[in-house]
């Protein structure tokens, strides 16, 4: 499936297995030889948001995100979260997913590479 550059989204909602916090996002690449994927893709984060942004900015912005949707889910309370909230954190999500993908791409690539 990797050579083949398909992905089973089965295997990936095994292995979060809930919400994708930064710990168990962090968890999942390691497993497929990234060791930490948000130093990986930190350069081209700040690139695109066009800031240098802390060394824990992405992990932290996630799990503040969760945290908020937590909160939301099992309260029923979203009156708390702004549409400025909402806006960020998917211009944040966004930004995260395309990079976290392009990484892997690379990442897959450049085994395939090995391969040859």
């Amino acid at each position: 499936m990797v050579v083949d550059e398909r992905i089973n989204p089965e295997a990936f909602t095994a292995l979060i297995r809930s919400n994708p916090n930064s710990e168990r996002v962090r968890e999942l690449f390691k497993i497929f030889g990234l060791s930490d994927i948000f130093l990986s893709i930190r350069s081209d984060f700040d690139i695109r948001t066009g800031r240098p942004n802390s060394g824990n900015y992405i992990p932290d912005t996630l799990d503040a995100i969760l945290l908020r949707r937590h909160i939301v889910a099992h309260t029923a309370k979203a009156l708390n979260v702004s549409r400025m909230d909402l806006d960020l954190s998917l211009k944040f999500l966004k930004i995260l997913v395309e990079l976290i993908d392009y990484e892997l791409y690379r990442h897959i690539y450049s085994l395939k590479q090995l391969c040859q």
